[in-house]
């Protein structure tokens, strides 16, 4: 698709238009004369972004337009705009698809049911993206638009923890059909002090292949924020995507907002498009990857979180940026996945830098020991070498462990088996220690006054699903259970049966706070491994 452009002088209120592709005008209007032009970023071997940056003169009000191509010829526009002059200011953004004979409009906010409030989250403001347009010379995705305010926290050696503050979340795209043509308006004032995110999803064919398919990962889409798990929500800029924080984030606002990697990877996404093959799910999959390697910090290809738990910090002395092991298990695995759809080079093996980086740690790092080469390994690592080690929690061991286990069938390294085996040991020498009077497991592990203590609350399916990964890539390797791992499966699956949560129990409960089609998931495992008939 063409480039966006704009002179290197933007006069206020002087509409600027040209073609994004044959059937597709755009408009822009700006209440503030500014300057600038276009820059391109590379990322990895293959992608270029293409980036327009526009400021006045005293560079208090921003206009940055990023242009985003697929492999599949669709693009991606965000839209960012920061107002810090002493008066509001607006964009006008419009497009204008032409030579349309068929077309139909999907307003996303039908079906929409605010959250409870949640304990861990508290209320989470994103609803759902804004329209959907289908015609017969191209699509449009379209969200809404996020008005916010940069809330970071400074520490030393430049270090900080990075988050939003979201005051308003607007619908601002109006739609008109006038004969052969549908136009969209998105018009937003931002205050003073405010900044501003919109972005579209443009393709020249259906980003769904069907009203079905759209309609069904939508009801998914409803029912997970709902639940309160909020990696379905659309807050997507170019550097990654923002979902609502936990309270125990530093520094605090009741509506913060920050990128997860969890959340970013999308990898809920492959299994959408291995069920439809919708360039919708295929275009977010490709998205998160340039997320990831163009703009997400990382250190010796580890991915680092950048923002403050105060519970790390308070126990630990960890702010940000730190090492997640749970959540670049959950990017090694993604990109794993994915490596085979996309055309970058680097993808091929970088799933494995996470197994490498395990191994090292695993004979140089600081081990949570419990028995002669039986060791857990800390849940969040340190950028400091003076740290003291984490806790350790049942599902980022399990996780771990499952991960490498599979890193060895693959490459038949022995050092990944070697360190998998070390983990296995550990929970087979603390089974016991895992399961509380009630058959539900204990959360974590962690040394005070150098005994193993075995504390808190679980997850509801998480943990199982862990469980029972790690028990089928036992079989496929070894050809039999591991007995500590199936008594931990049993356990389990009796807390849940108990709690109405059970895998056999068709009015189950939704999890809070987890993905809905985990229940499912632990279904299908425990039914292929013989738990359940």
């Amino acid at each position: 698709m063409k480039t966006i452009e704009l002179p290197l002088i933007v006069d206020r209120y002087k509409v600027y238009s040209g073609d994004i592709h044959r059937n597709l005008k755009y408009f822009i209007e700006v209440s503030e004369s500014i300057s600038g032009g276009l820059t391109e970023k590379k990322i990895l071997n293959c992608h270029v972004d293409r980036l327009l940056f526009f400021s006045d003169v005293g560079e208090r009000f921003k206009l940055e337009i990023t242009q985003r191509s697929v492999e599949n010829g669709d693009e991606f526009i965000f839209l960012n705009v920061t107002n810090h002059t002493e008066k509001n200011q607006v964009l006008k953004f419009s497009l204008v698809l032409n030579n349309i004979s068929e077309s139909e409009v999907y307003d996303l906010n039908e079906g929409y049911k605010e959250p409870a409030f949640s304990p861990r989250y508290g209320q989470n403001k994103l609803s759902t993206p804004s329209k959907y347009v289908s015609t017969n010379v191209g699509s449009i995705f379209i969200s809404k638009c996020m008005v916010f305010s940069d809330n970071n926290l400074n520490y030393k050696d430049h270090k900080k923890s990075i988050t939003r503050k979201l005051h308003e979340e607007k619908d601002g795209v109006s739609l008109t059909k006038k004969q052969s043509s549908i136009h969209l308006e998105f018009v937003v004032t931002i205050a003073s002090g405010k900044k501003a995110d919109q972005f579209f999803l443009i393709s020249e064919k259906a980003l769904f292949n069907s009203s079905e398919s759209l309609k069904a990962y939508f009801s998914d889409y409803m029912t997970s924020i709902e639940n309160n798990d909020v990696r379905f929500n659309m807050w997507v800029t170019p550097q990654g995507l923002f979902t609502k924080l936990p309270y125990s984030i530093e520094p605090f606002d009741q509506d913060a907002y920050g990128i997860s990697l969890h959340h970013m990877s999308k990898k809920e996404m492959l299994r959408y498009y291995q069920k439809t093959g919708d360039r919708f799910f295929y275009n977010f999959m490709y998205n998160a990857i340039i997320q990831l390697f163009g703009y997400r910090p990382s250190i010796d290809r580890i991915f680092l979180t950048d923002y403050t738990s105060t519970w790390l910090k308070k126990d630990y002395a960890i702010t940000s940026p730190y090492i997640d092991t749970r959540l670049n298990e959950t990017i090694s695995l993604t990109i794993e996945d994915n490596k085979s759809l996309f055309s970058f080079e680097e993808l091929q093996n970088y799933h494995l830098a996470y197994a490498d980086f395990l191994v090292d740690y695993s004979q140089y790092g600081k081990l949570l020991s419990v028995d002669n080469e039986a060791y857990f390994f800390p849940d969040y690592f340190s950028l400091e070498s003076d740290s003291k080690p984490t806790h350790s929690s049942l599902n980022h061991q399990l996780g771990i462990l499952n991960y490498l286990l599979n890193k060895f069938k693959l490459t038949k390294n022995v050092n990944y088996e070697r360190v998998s085996l070390s983990l296995l040991k550990a929970v087979e020498s603390t089974k016991k220690q895992w399961i509380k009077e009630n058959s539900d497991l204990y959360y974590k592990v962690s040394y005070q006054n150098e005994e193993l203590c075995f504390s808190e609350t679980d997850y509801i399916y998480v943990t199982l699903m862990d469980l029972l990964l790690v028990q089928e890539s036992i079989v496929e390797l070894y050809k039999e259970k591991n007995t500590a791992i199936g008594e931990l499966i049993y356990q389990k699956m009796k807390f849940l049966s108990s709690n109405s949560f059970g895998l056999d129990d068709e009015n189950a409960k939704l999890p809070p706070n987890e993905d809905i089609a985990s229940r499912k998931m632990a279904i299908r495992l425990a039914k292929k491994l013989g738990y359940i008939a």
